[in-house]
């Protein structure tokens, strides 16, 4: 596997990390089962908040972002990475990156 990295190269990947994702709530949900060692360890603590296996999960909503008549959906997602190892962590961000990885141009 190709070393994975969160910001300057040689930093350690965070016990927290927050991205702003442009998808809506609901499909950032539907793909939360896909991150998780086993689909069976996904459940929904409270509200908006997630648990993957030991992973804690926080979606909120987020206004879209408006470009004349084309609005795209947004989610801030809170990942709390603080049970994993360093290299549990910087497996876990890869795969997420690859998950909700969009191509555009």
């Amino acid at each position: 596997m190709t070393a994975f990295t969160i910001g300057p190269a040689g930093m350690p990947c965070p016990s927290v990390v927050e991205k702003v994702l442009g998808l809506s709530l609901e499909e950032v949900m539907r793909h939360l089962p896909r991150l998780a060692p086993d689909p069976a360890s996904v459940h929904q603590e409270s509200g908006e908040v997630w648990l993957l296996g030991l992973v804690r999960v926080t979606l909120t909503p987020q206004r879209p972002r408006c470009m004349g008549a084309l609005a795209i959906p947004r989610t801030r997602v809170r990942l709390e990475l603080t049970t994993l190892s360093e290299q549990e962590r910087v497996d876990f961000m890869a795969r997420f990156d690859r998950l909700f990885f969009r191509a555009g141009g």
